[in-house]
């Protein structure tokens, strides 16, 4: 269901949700969406609580265990709703942005309806879809200069290179290194050696340039 505007999606969920059998889930791409919901449909009356990765575990699992014995109508979710959790009897599951991937789509979806004849799945669309998920891919990998840098420190390096070295080195985050994509450690140098990276080390081997027959 295309709706482009928030306000659209919110008027839709408030209308529909009273009209759909059992419990389910909502779900949403990031933890503000998760929480405006929730007050939004909490605010007409409809039994509902937002779930995401901000909640404490004691919080989460509360909220679990409400929608597990029926006590409310949806969790209003981001993926922090993960694969442990177990309802059999889902009877929706609504999308209140488009999912990051179809991977993901489909296994949010798959919630739904597993002990049941029937159930429901739901995709709202909306104008941020694009924005939001651009947003995310952008914030997967480390900015262009520090992939310079990294890699700058293991041309420097004589032997051995461990991450934590880079790190101290470079003054960066072990998670900032992470986002390093792994095929820019593992590149030819010109003088025909080769630098190898695993998520631990880093060592750079000699190597013979072999001619292609083909």
């Amino acid at each position: 269901v295309r709706l482009d505007r928030r306000s659209e999606r919110l008027a839709w969920l408030a209308e529909t949700l009273p009209t759909l059998a059992g419990s389910g889930i909502i779900y949403c791409l990031t933890v503000r969406d998760s929480e405006t919901v929730a007050a939004w449909l909490t605010a007409r009356g409809i039994a509902v609580l937002p779930y995401h990765s901000d909640l404490d575990t004691a919080a989460k699992l509360r909220a679990e265990d409400r929608l597990i014995a029926n006590d409310v109508k949806a969790l209003v979710a981001t993926v922090a709703l993960g694969m442990g959790f177990d309802k059999p009897d889902v009877s929706f599951v609504i999308h209140f942005q488009s999912p990051g991937s179809p991977v993901s789509y489909y296994q949010q979806v798959g919630r739904a309806g597993r002990a049941l004849a029937a159930s429901c799945g739901v995709l709202l669309r909306g104008a941020e879809d694009e924005r939001i998920q651009n947003h995310f891919i952008d914030r997967a990998f480390a900015a262009p200069d520090v992939v310079r840098d990294v890699l700058a420190a293991f041309d420097r390096a004589e032997g051995p290179l461990s991450l934590n070295r880079v790190q101290i080195e470079l003054n960066v985050r072990r998670t900032t290194l992470e986002q390093v994509p792994s095929n820019s450690m593992s590149t030819a140098r010109s003088d025909g050696s080769q630098r190898r990276c695993t998520s631990e080390r880093c060592s750079r081997g000699s190597t013979r340039r072999r001619a292609s027959t083909r």
